[in-house]
């Protein structure tokens, strides 16, 4: 429980620096002509800040549809990478503990760890 806490602490200055990103990327979303709910669903459902940055971006360019979902492939490639880096280090493993690292693995906390 403690490293939770400790954890969690630690991730506040993170937290505040998602702030001004979220504004960005509801100014480039309206101004792709995405409707205000369309924008919060993206944010709902795309658990990518850079992923959500580079669909509204290519959709005020007229990218298509497999364009986008292409490039956010492989620009979130990383993730394989981090997650394995992860679960080399985790001592004790299961199904439920992999699918919380998992969603848990983000840039900041991956570079917190290592």
């Amino acid at each position: 429980m403690d490293k939770f806490l400790y954890g969690a602490k630690s991730s506040i200055p993170i937290a505040f620096g998602y702030i001004p990103m979220g504004i960005g990327y509801a100014v480039l979303a309206i101004g792709a002509g995405l409707t205000p709910l369309q924008t919060v669903s993206m944010s709902v459902l795309v658990y990518a800040g850079a992923g959500q940055i580079i669909a509204a971006t290519m959709l005020a360019q007229g990218a298509s549809l497999f364009a986008i979902v292409l490039t956010n492939f492989v620009v979130n490639l990383r993730y394989f990478v981090m997650n394995t880096c992860v679960y080399n280090q985790v001592e004790e493993s299961n199904t439920g503990l992999n699918i919380l690292s998992a969603h848990l693995c983000v840039d900041e906390s991956f570079q917190f760890l290592f």
